[in-house]
């Protein structure tokens, strides 16, 4: 495939999006997303309702003007800073969403190697920038080889998601009695909280600093300071200093307050700490633990850290029998009943989208 290069401008039509501050809207009040520069979740925090002269046609891409992320959102949006950047293909006949996901990849190899937090792209800057696109043997911007790029991709994804449940026993999705029942319980208020001492459940630990300079390749996972991908940074073969799998790695510094699950041994950085259970656990029961973790950290910031002392004293609440006693029994059924439910979406998710390709076959 041959690609050639394409005034930005000349291939969208390019404006700088509303701006509604988060102040003036309430979080979970509607349907319509409202959008940031964050990374995450393709952006969007959460959904409102909002006076509809506000806001940005979806369908379309939109750059976070200080981060440089760059998404495509489905629907009508509310952005939260209008130095954020709405771009729409001038040609109304090729507007598809496959499109618009292949073009989200051609703009970051274009324009990240410019950008950065210190020199944030704008709508006056990006009127000389480029974008590679692939062409038809006529020079055309070839629409048609993206959508088929992009429905490829997705059915081949599918088919290795499809098989991946299988293989994995994932694709018994029904709750057990106990199940339904814990999450009836759950969803009824009929949960006991108790609070307890972080310490006296885990023995904490500081990780150890290491380098980048000082890193070697391997396939170890080195954890830091970061909200995504299970807070894993780096792959390393450095094995001075490592924690052993079952353990939670709690950041103190950085994304302060991320709380995850390590399957594997691995080594912590200086910004995280790593909790050692005190008493019999399993990658169910530990996962629990998360979210009352990052609950807790959400109280610290930058200019107060939440450093291996305050967390060991900290306290966290749990879910305890009618005698005060932790329910680890109740949390391991819960996280099943979860991971089960989350299941089903995948599936069904999977399902339809075999199930659309057949149609259009």
């Amino acid at each position: 495939m041959k690609f050639r290069e394409f005034r930005i401008v000349d291939v969208f039509d390019v404006k700088n999006t509303h701006c509604i501050l988060k102040e003036q809207v309430e979080f979970g009040s509607g349907e319509i997303p409202y959008v940031t520069a964050s990374e995450k979740d393709n952006s969007i925090v959460s959904y409102v309702d909002f006076n509809s002269d506000f806001l940005d046609k979806g369908n379309s891409i939109m750059i976070g003007g200080k981060t440089l992320v760059i998404t495509y959102q489905q629907k009508d949006y509310i952005s939260n800073d209008s130095h954020n950047l709405s771009l729409i293909l001038k040609d109304e006949s090729n507007q598809s969403e496959k499109t618009y996901l292949f073009l989200v990849a051609c703009l970051y190899k274009s324009l990240k190697p410019k950008y950065s937090w210190g020199n944030s792209i704008s709508s006056k800057k990006i009127q000389s920038d480029i974008v590679m696109l692939p062409v038809t043997t006529t020079g055309e911007i070839d629409y048609d080889f993206m959508e088929d790029y992009i429905s490829e991709l997705e059915e081949e994804r599918i088919s290795e998601l499809a098989a991946y449940l299988q293989s994995a026993n994932l694709d018994n999705y029904e709750l057990t009695k106990q199940e339904e029942e814990a999450l009836q319980k759950a969803n009824n208020g009929g949960v006991k909280y108790t609070e307890f001492r972080i310490g006296d459940l885990f023995e904490l630990k500081k990780g150890k600093r290491l380098t980048k300079a000082d890193m070697k390749d391997g396939d170890i996972n080195f954890v830091g300071s970061t909200e995504y991908n299970n807070g894993i940074t780096a792959k390393i073969s450095n094995d001075e200093y490592l924690h052993p799998a079952g353990t939670i790695t709690v950041t103190y510094n950085g994304s302060i307050g991320q709380a995850f699950y390590q399957v594997e041994s691995f080594w912590a950085s200086d910004d995280v700490n790593v909790l050692y259970p005190k008493f019999k656990s399993n990658e169910h029961i530990c996962l629990f633990f998360l979210a009352p973790l990052i609950k807790k950290g959400k109280t610290y910031s930058y200019s107060h850290k939440w450093h291996l002392e305050r967390m060991s004293n900290d306290f966290i609440s749990l879910p305890t029998t009618p005698d005060n006693k932790i329910d680890f029994a109740f949390m391991e059924t819960y996280i099943t009943a979860i991971q089960k439910i989350t299941i089903k979406d995948v599936v069904d998710y999977k399902d339809k989208l075999i199930a659309s390709t057949k149609k259009a076959v």
